[in-house]
């Protein structure tokens, strides 16, 4: 069996890579760079050996360049139900984004048509749950597949192929909606190193909720408001939770919390999903009447320019890192205002809008119109990826592990986690494009 490196190689976005075992191959994941607009570079020959697809999670650096593979022909696919129904979503926004955007001659569009081939050619599995999937023409080339919960977001997988084990996204930490990771043995692990780096201890849950709820009393006292952005499926919906959680238990005063963007569609597909979430969430939502999702604090602007939102309020928006969405409409009416406040939650890539005023830029483009930041800016972490400590315990409990790949994450966060790493395994950071024999 062979190991090909496609993308998500010293960088975070564009994930994927091939499996091949005598004349066959299966990929894992196939996705995009929101970032920088680049994508898995795929040779005729490769995508003529693919069987099958197997996708970790519906977040578009690992799904987004999916349907352009089926413009060309088709494939069978392999996930969760949740991560089909979020891919759906997801994939669905971002083709219509690109009609109404320039896209680069690295991002070509994908028609409405590509999406629906997809749903159509997906099977979906449960957790621990075995099967195959066909590699080349002998009956011993067939790869032996399960999936396991990641913990990253709802119905995201650790997927294992025959003794390797793909854990590209994790979270070792149980959330108000999720059960943490749980580590599978395998000889071979190709992991994430998004927050490698010997600084990424990231904070407790109970500490970053104590720094929200800091942040937000202090922007309610002053008369402004708190502009949370969030990625539509995963952030958004474990963040309305804590404000839930917190507003309800009356820790922060009550103000209404306005829920915009895909965010409101994604986290109905969680609550249809709910099985998937910790027990206390599927009592709340199919066992009560009391579903943290239907909240009495949640309100929607009816107003196309959110005129109608007035201080003091939280807003939770998309995108995540501010290249798009409903975000830029409240940062132009509420970020020139010193007693609001612009809270990130999330990983920001670099070449982003959010990556830009985290590194300290006070005046951003919106559409052709410069905003000044006059808001007061902070980073709370609630990441939904594992942080330094967690990824080398990971590794550390994986059951006679020897080798391991280092890939999503920037170069010098990877660097410094394989120096970690080298003390226990065989750590190697490839390149897009590489090969190895398994």
């Amino acid at each position: 069996m062979e190991l090909i490196f496609k993308g998500g190689c010293n960088e975070v976005g564009g994930s994927s890579l091939l499996l091949e075992s005598q004349g066959g191959s299966v990929m894992l994941d196939c996705g995009f760079n929101i970032g920088n607009g680049t994508h898995p570079e795929f040779t005729d020959a490769e995508l003529g050996t693919v069987n099958s697809i197997l996708i970790s999670h519906a977040h578009l650096d690992h799904s987004g360049y999916l349907p352009h593979l089926f413009m060309e022909r088709m494939y069978k696919c392999h996930m969760t139900k949740p991560t089909k129904d979020l891919m759906a979503l997801l994939l669905a926004d971002f083709q219509r984004l690109q009609k109404i955007r320039e896209v680069t001659e690295a991002a070509p569009r994908f028609t409405p048509n590509a999406i629906a081939a997809i749903i159509a050619n997906t099977t979906c599995h449960e957790f621990n749950e075995p099967w195959k999937v066909d590699g080349g023409n002998a009956p011993t080339s067939a790869f032996n597949i399960s999936l396991h919960n990641a913990g990253h977001i709802l119905g995201s997988a650790i997927i294992k192929a025959n003794d390797l084990l793909y854990a590209c996204d994790i979270n070792c930490r149980a959330t108000k909606l999720l059960n943490h990771c749980e580590p599978v043995s395998a000889k071979t692990l190709v992991m994430e190193s998004t927050y490698g780096g010997r600084e990424d201890v990231l904070p407790s849950y109970k500490e970053s909720t104590r720094q929200l709820v800091a942040k937000i009393n202090e922007a309610h006292a002053a008369g402004g408001c708190i502009m949370i952005p969030v990625f539509a499926v995963g952030k958004g919906q474990e963040i309305l939770l804590i404000l839930e959680s917190i507003m309800r238990s009356k820790v922060i005063p009550e103000m209404p919390i306005y829920v915009d963007g895909m965010v409101k569609k994604a986290t109905r597909i969680y609550r249809q999903n709910a099985i998937y979430t910790r027990m206390e969430i599927q009592r709340r939502i199919l066992m009560s009447e009391d579903d943290p999702f239907s909240s009495k604090f949640f309100k929607v602007s009816e107003s196309r320019e959110r005129l109608d939102v007035k201080r003091p309020c939280i807003i939770v928006s998309t995108s995540g890192m501010m290249n798009g969405g409903p975000i830029l409409t409240y940062l132009r009416l509420f970020a020139g205002d010193p007693d609001s406040k612009l809270i990130i939650v999330g990983y920001q890539a670099e070449g982003t809008i959010g990556r830009k005023i985290l590194e300290g830029a006070r005046e951003i483009e919106i559409d052709g119109e410069m905003v000044e930041i006059k808001c007061e800016v902070s980073m709370i972490h609630f990441s939904s990826h594992a942080d330094r400590n967690d990824l080398v315990r990971f590794a550390n409990t994986v059951k006679g592990l020897e080798k391991v790949y280092l890939v999503h994450g920037e170069p010098q966060k990877t660097s410094e986690l394989r120096e970690e790493l080298e003390k226990n395994f065989d750590v190697i950071v490839p390149s897009a494009g590489e090969r190895f024999k398994l």
